[in-house]
């Protein structure tokens, strides 16, 4: 291995590290994760995943903006629906 790849391989580690401090981030302040009273056996970890998984269906549909995505389709299912369709 080259050390340009080695540069590609460590450059690439660092911007999935940095979308996972993102994610968690995005999910901390947005979700409240942190003071989830779920706490019972996987729970806390498929709450989790959904929540990720909700995450990338708006980011997805073309929302930046989480918290502007949760006031548009929050109180309309219709709208929640076509993005997942």
């Amino acid at each position: 291995m080259t050390s340009v790849e080695g540069m590609k391989i460590m450059g690439a580690c660092l911007i999935e590290q940095l979308r996972q401090v993102k994610d968690f981030r995005v999910k901390d302040v947005i979700f409240d994760e942190d003071h989830s009273t779920i706490r019972m056996g996987n729970a806390p970890g498929n709450l989790s995943v959904m929540r990720t998984i909700a995450l990338n269906i708006r980011r997805r549909n073309g929302y930046f903006s989480i918290t502007q995505a949760q006031r548009f389709i929050s109180h309309d299912i219709d709208k929640l629906l076509s993005l997942v369709g």
